[in-house]
């Protein structure tokens, strides 16, 4: 009993307790303010990278497209008026429409007479412009022996060119597109001819250009592995048009993902 009644209360206001209270608010308040730095900069870095991301992506919404004339030759395509709708469909998948395309450059580009530069001229538009021009043929077929005008997409190389993305102000051995390439699109710009629009099949067909290849190279039984290009970003020269679409693919993931929350908020605040 002695000894419980020797020990003596707390005296709160000593000076040990005051300073010791003084000191457990100090570290308190330096807590909460290396909290609030770090909530900050997380903060920072989170708007950093979704402006980043914002930057990059609102582009890839956008697709360059060229006005050319596509002559639908019967030679190449077929006379449809000699087959049944099956047959002419069968028709159309094994139809080379890459010939078509060059056989139609060919009148637009008369100059060009070389292999390398056909090839060169070519590659200003997307593999996937031979499907819009078997789609084309597809849903009219009396196009056969006429030549009209397509909207086809531009290179993915071609449409950075035209967003200004790639510098075509340095040497043409440290960039991807070349000089021939780069007359031969100026020429269309001088017509009037390319332009950009919005994307629709970036929400509706992602893997255009890969289901395209693979098309393409059952018709001359190859494998149909993506080119290295496609599926892979060169370490030392990254493209601009795979960065680009990727941002865009997360932006929209990202604004379904808020809208989906939102959503799951709002029912729930409504049937609770």
């Amino acid at each position: 009993m002695t000894k419980k009644n020797s020990i003596k209360p707390t005296d709160w206001h000593s000076p040990e307790m005051t300073a010791r209270i003084k000191t457990r608010y100090r570290k308190e308040k330096n807590f909460h303010r290396i909290g609030v730095i770090a909530i900050t900069i997380a903060v920072s870095f989170l708007i950093i990278l979704l402006g980043k991301i914002s930057y990059d992506g609102v582009s890839g919404f956008f697709q360059t497209r060229i006005d050319t004339k596509i002559t639908f030759s019967q030679s190449i395509i077929g006379v449809p008026s000699t087959m049944d709708k099956t047959a002419f469909q069968d028709q159309l998948k094994r139809v080379n429409f890459t010939r078509v395309l060059a056989a139609s450059l060919q009148n637009e580009f008369p100059d060009v007479n070389s292999r390398s530069d056909r090839r060169r001229l070519l590659r200003i538009y997307s593999i996937g412009a031979r499907e819009q021009i078997r789609l084309a043929i597809s849903a009219d077929p009396s196009l056969i022996g006429q030549t009209v005008i397509l909207p086809l997409y531009a290179a993915d190389d071609i449409d950075q060119v035209f967003k200004g993305n790639i510098d075509t102000s340095v040497p043409e051995a440290n960039r991807r597109v070349k000089d021939k390439e780069l007359s031969w699109l100026q020429t269309l710009i001088d017509d009037g001819r390319v332009y950009q629009k919005f994307h629709t099949r970036f929400f509706t067909a992602g893997d255009w250009n890969g289901r395209v290849y693979c098309r393409c190279a059952k018709q001359h039984n190859r494998s149909c592995d993506r080119p290295p290009r496609t599926n892979f970003l060169m370490a030392d020269s990254p493209e601009r048009a795979f960065l680009e679409k990727t941002s865009a693919a997360i932006m929209v993931l990202l604004m379904f993902l808020v809208a989906m929350n939102g959503l799951a908020i709002w029912l729930r605040q409504k049937f609770e």
